[in-house]
């Protein structure tokens, strides 16, 4: 998804700080549920996604490195949300 996002950018703009942070912001609106905290985390994540498609690709000169940098990124991401997801409210912030 934010691989195309890319790529279309890249057409359009060419400094690539702002087409990372266009492409998270797009991320993070595809993302979006109705937590505006959760949109925040989601653009944070967008920004380390775009950022790791596109050292990837330009290390390697490989759109498939690039995507497979942002797959693992992201399968971590969700593992460990969903992992979160069986903790109880309570267990995670009984000490703050």
């Amino acid at each position: 998804f934010q691989g195309l996002i890319i790529y279309i950018l890249r057409k359009i703009i060419i400094n690539k700080g702002i087409i990372v942070f266009v492409s998270a912001i797009i991320f993070a609106l595809a993302h979006l549920t109705n937590s505006y905290l959760n949109a925040i985390q989601n653009f944070t994540i967008g920004i380390l996604l775009a950022f790791a498609f596109l050292y990837w690709k330009a290390k390697s000169n490989d759109n498939w490195k690039g995507f497979e940098s942002t797959m693992l990124i992201h399968s971590l991401h969700n593992l460990y949300q969903f992992g979160l997801s069986f903790i109880p409210a309570e267990a995670l912030f009984k000490y703050f």
